[in-house]
């Protein structure tokens, strides 16, 4: 407790806030006071040097009390792909029991008065350059009553989080995904017929039960209402394999520990292409392409009207069964891409990894389930049956 009071009567630290908080205005007003003194002439203009200090003495205590506490409530979706923008709506609430004042967030959007217990919306737009789960950024929050002779800023966070999902496929500017969209739309297309819908008799009345499944020669011979029953068609799946396992010769830290500190300054300074930057960063380029591939292959699929099973590989899987999740046709596949933005690389020797055998789950696929394997570095593999693949 001592050392926080120490520290909060430390004069460097208020003179560092104080030339943070200057404005144009208080330094126009400093100025002006300066020049008060009339140090040419040796007669000092006292009243308006007086008022200057007062002005500044007395603006940047009332800056430092009227300044709001908020506090943030953020709506955001709950994923967002690499590399695209994304509206926040969020609230700001002010706790205080004073109003706030010519406020300005995120240097952009003026708010004149907040009273207490008020609020203010505002709607920044983000964009996330890598996968995985992110904190949503702090909200910045610049104060200048009064007169905007200083300024007090702060920083407002919230507790919510996203996950970013995989990069987003372009047929024009990936070949790969333009080869495999095609055949995906016929998976589909054929995962869609399913069976027919065939008519297995009638029953008594149910309320809510449409107009279109009344029958009415049956009604009028039995005198009750009757109701045909059909077969639903039973919509086929198709699976998606992506294979989280990696050779330590493609961790992109590999190079890193294996080098000397004079050869990675050396390998800092060098121009580099974007596949050895993407390494540079902590990023598996096949690793990020292939998830790229299986979360296009999933919105595809669902899109198009058939059930999505993902099939995430890894060498933690208990029983040496992978982890399933399934999607219905024609829903939102978010569950999928979450999944998908959360997956790790694991990296193993490479001996190991050229033994590895693929696993098959023979019984917990159809035998005429079209399957989709993505493995990063290869050739995607598609196939129908319960065979090996």
């Amino acid at each position: 407790m001592s050392l926080r009071v120490l520290s909060w009567l430390n004069p460097i630290r208020w003179l560092r806030s104080l030339r943070r908080s200057l404005t144009p205005a208080s330094v126009t007003l400093l100025l002006i006071g300066i020049i008060s003194l009339n140090i040419v002439w040796g007669y000092p203009w006292l009243g308006m040097f007086a008022a200057c200090f007062a002005c500044l003495v007395v603006g940047r205590a009332v800056n430092y009390f009227a300044s709001p506490r908020l506090k943030a409530f953020v709506q955001s979706a709950r994923a967002v792909p690499v590399g695209c923008d994304l509206a926040v709506p969020t609230r700001l609430v002010n706790q205080r029991r004073l109003p706030a004042m010519d406020l300005i967030f995120e240097q952009t959007h003026h708010c004149r008065y907040v009273g207490s217990l008020g609020e203010v919306a505002i709607t920044p737009t983000l964009r996330f350059s890598r996968r995985g789960k992110h904190a949503l950024p702090a909200i910045l929050v610049d104060s200048y009553f009064p007169f905007y002779l200083f300024r007090e800023r702060q920083w407002v966070a919230s507790d919510a989080s996203i996950v970013v999902t995989p990069k987003r496929l372009f047929r024009e500017q990936d070949s790969d995904w333009l080869e495999l969209e095609l055949t995906l739309k016929g998976l589909a297309s054929q995962a869609a017929q399913g069976d027919q819908i065939h008519y297995i008799g009638s029953r008594e009345y149910r309320e809510g039960v449409p107009v279109r499944r009344w029958d009415f020669s049956s009604w009028a011979r039995l005198g009750k209402p009757i109701l045909r029953e059909f077969s639903t068609p039973a919509a086929k799946s198709v699976r998606v394999v992506i294979d989280c396992v990696r050779p330590q010769s493609a961790s992109p830290d590999s190079d890193v520990e294996s080098s000397g500190r004079l050869s990675r300054w050396l390998q800092k300074c060098k121009p580099t292409s974007k596949e050895e930057a993407a390494k540079e960063t902590g990023s598996d380029t096949d690793f990020e392409h292939a998830l790229s591939l299986a979360a296009a292959a999933v919105e595809t699929l669902v899109q198009s009207g058939a059930a999505v099973v993902l099939e995430v590989r890894s060498m933690g899987d208990a029983n040496d069964r992978p982890q399933l999740y399934r999607c219905e046709a024609g829903s939102d596949p978010v569950e999928l891409l979450v999944v998908l933005g959360n997956a790790q690389a694991e990296y193993i020797d490479d001996q190991s990894y050229q033994n590895r055998q693929p696993r098959t789950e023979g019984p917990t696929r159809q035998r005429d389930q079209a399957t989709v394997v993505i493995e990063p570095g290869q050739a995607v593999k598609v196939a129908v049956g319960a065979g090996e693949y």
